[in-house]
């Protein structure tokens, strides 16, 4: 008897669930999920000569290949597509490295930001 009682209320529960849930799904709109985030990348340089220099970089596979100052450059690209990217930073002279490395790999999430920091440090 508790069984078929709780078989019962089980029933009416999933029913009204039904009905609540199509008469929301009737009056919303749905709304879509953007398959793409932000990516901001920042580079700070020290050493002789860094404030008139421009280095170079790049998101992989979006396509980004873009300018940006080597003294204190900030390059946001918006629309970057969901997955994982390659970060790099290139076109330095060859008194310039990067500390770490001047590539990274980064994962990109839809509505979301990743930061990107390069170091470049020239003699």
């Amino acid at each position: 008897m508790a069984t078929r009682f709780a078989t019962r209320i089980l029933l009416s529960c999933i029913a009204l669930s039904v009905v609540a849930g199509a008469a929301a799904c009737a009056s919303h709109t749905p709304q879509t999920q953007s398959a793409s985030g932000r990516v901001t990348v920042g580079v700070t340089s020290r050493g002789p000569g860094v404030a008139s220099m421009t280095f170079t970089v790049s998101i992989d596979p979006a396509g980004v290949n873009v300018p940006i100052k080597a003294d204190a450059g900030v390059y946001t690209a918006n629309d970057t597509p969901a997955g994982t990217h390659t970060v790099r930073l290139k076109d330095l002279p060859g008194r310039c490295r990067v500390e770490g490395n001047g590539e990274r790999e980064i994962s990109v999430s839809p509505r979301r930001s990743a930061v990107v920091r390069f170091v470049v440090v020239c003699t």
